[in-house]
């Protein structure tokens, strides 16, 4: 049995697709189990609870051999390592309790080097918590999503330009959640698999958000623009759109992290560059979404 968690949400969710391709027996943990989507009912096992709800958690885990496992993302809390450490804390304790074997985790290149860069440094210190159970682990050290760039359709619609406070020359590794799909999937397929070590997922190149906004206007045929946002104004800007503060003020930080190196921390080689192109991916998948085609998913 596996238990796939945040299984509506763009990795979880193709995670889920891979998996009912085969014959492997299912759970999910999801809130609403009315947004299980068409093509998994009545071919899984449904945990209706939330993953911050230990009784819940207990009880999906319950019977279950290996654990997917994404913390979901938040952009409403206080404080990003309390948000990270509850749902690690209450995650640990039930796979002590209830003898699970391993798990896959879908976390950041930060790697621990940088202490103050958001949900990046909040992950890997529930890597450090998942390791400390002793459970076979799998860590997934992704790149940059390229499905970040959702939060970017709005203001290309309307002012054909987008931006963060990120320079416009930094470069970072790209992923497609597709390709962080894909190897999950086939970890939990792969019985074989022992102990605890990482794997990286970093896309097929680095690019800058400059080098991005090339290539989004290649694929729209029409200039598009990337600037560099002032921090305070970022901040501000989040706030309109209902982030506390902290959150805001945690992703200007996991902005600043990137001139610091944060992704790229994982060096890059033919095993961890995975597939999956930024124009390929734009031309499927961003394109459609800017041109009022398909709605925006959230992760």
């Amino acid at each position: 049995m596996t238990l796939i968690t945040t299984p509506t949400g763009n990795i979880g969710g193709q995670v889920l697709t891979n998996l009912l391709k085969t014959n492997e027996d299912l759970r999910v943990l999801m809130r609403d189990a009315s947004k299980l989507p068409a093509a998994a009912r009545g071919k899984v096992d449904v945990i209706e609870g939330s993953l911050d709800d230990s009784e819940a958690v207990a009880r999906a885990l319950r019977g279950a051999q290996q654990l997917f496992l994404i913390i979901p993302p938040s952009q409403t809390y206080k404080n990003v390592n309390d948000y990270y450490l509850n749902f690690s804390n209450i995650i640990c304790t039930a796979l002590k309790n209830e003898k699970i074997k391993r798990v896959v985790f879908i976390s950041g290149t930060g790697l621990g080097f940088e202490k103050n860069a958001g949900p990046v440094s909040a992950a890997f210190l529930v890597e450090e918590q998942l390791k400390a159970t002793e459970v076979d682990l799998r860590i997934l050290h992704c790149g940059s999503f390229m499905e970040n760039l959702f939060h970017s359709v709005t203001p290309i619609q309307m002012r054909s330009q987008f931006g963060t406070t990120v320079p416009g020359d930094v470069k970072i590794p790209w992923v497609a959640t597709q390709d962080i799909a894909a190897v999950a999937a086939n970890l939990l397929l792969d019985k074989s698999w022992t102990r605890q070590s990482a794997v990286g997922i970093l896309g097929p190149q680095d690019l800058s958000y400059n080098e991005i906004a090339k290539i989004i206007s290649a694929v729209l045929k029409k200039e598009i623009t990337y600037a560099t946002i002032p921090a305070d104004a970022y901040v501000g800007m989040l706030k309109q759109f209902g982030s506390s503060e902290a959150a805001a003020k945690d992703l200007v930080d996991l902005y600043s992290s990137m001139t610091k190196g944060t992704f790229c921390r994982v060096e890059r080689n033919a095993t961890n560059s995975s597939p999956t192109g930024f124009q390929d991916w734009c031309e499927r998948i961003l394109k459609p979404m800017i041109e009022n085609k398909v709605r925006c998913k959230s992760r």
